[in-house]
């Protein structure tokens, strides 16, 4: 279930882990996430936040790790993260995949099962590790 997903999060990534979600694909807008796994998130929704402004940037590098549109962005972005949080994770919902895509935020759960470790899969959701893969951290 999707609390059971949340408390995974919570139990098993270092405090303090960004956790980077689809608004469309996740339970992110409900804020779960922090809620209940208390982890710093970021969404990918540039959409709803004023361009040139520190939410707009996230989201749209959020976007690109998670859809991986613009790899350079992606892998950028990545490094980003990696110099401001022990790990991140990105999680999914998957019912929501198809919802995404159709406001144009193609989901491609083969192509971040190929790119990223699934760390956690349940029937409803999957979280990938993206951040901290080289430095030994904990899955």
């Amino acid at each position: 279930t999707t609390m059971q997903s949340l408390e995974w999060i919570r139990d098993h990534t270092p405090p303090g882990s960004l956790v980077i979600t689809s608004t469309y694909a996740s339970y992110a807008r409900d804020g779960y996430i922090v809620a209940v796994a208390r982890r710093p998130m970021v969404y990918s929704l540039p959409g709803q936040v004023f361009p040139g402004s520190a939410e707009y940037e996230d989201a749209f590098k959020a976007r690109n790790v998670i859809t991986l549109e613009d790899q350079k962005v992606a892998t950028e972005a990545i490094r980003d993260y990696e110099a401001r949080f022990p790990d991140c994770y990105i999680e999914i919902w998957k019912a929501g995949v198809q919802r995404a895509a159709s406001v144009g935020e193609p989901l491609d759960l083969v192509k971040l099962r190929t790119t990223y470790p699934a760390v956690y899969e349940s029937s409803t959701t999957v979280v990938f590790k993206v951040c901290g893969l080289g430095k030994g951290s904990s899955q």
